[in-house]
């Protein structure tokens, strides 16, 4: 439990900066005129795409790469063996249901 709170603190950590950065850039762009797509000017502004781009896309790890994990939804990091184990259980119940129900492809099994 400890290496992914950790991995999830130093994410957020990166994803603080980034996102301060990008706010710095935002008020520096309106300075500018804001000639070209109308649809990327709204995209960048929108509430919606600065969630994501927070929550998801600035939450990276040490080699710049975006981090997407379910993990970010858990509202206490200090307790995270709940959520571990309600993965892992949901991927046991699920492969459980594909192998039952015979849909896994038979080669893959045994790949």
């Amino acid at each position: 439990v400890a290496p992914a709170r950790i991995v999830l603190n130093d994410c957020q950590k990166r994803q603080e900066l980034r996102s301060a950065r990008r706010k710095e850039w935002a008020e520096e762009r309106k300075k500018y005129s804001q000639k070209g797509s109308w649809v990327m000017n709204k995209l960048s502004d929108s509430r919606i795409a600065t969630l994501f781009r927070d929550k998801f896309w600035f939450r990276t790890d040490r080699a710049d790469r975006p981090l997407p994990c379910l993990l970010w939804l858990a509202k206490d990091r200090r307790n995270l063996n709940p959520w571990l184990d309600g993965l892992a259980n949901t991927g046991l119940l699920l492969s459980t249901i594909i192998l039952a129900t015979g849909s896994a492809n038979a080669l893959l099994i045994f790949a």
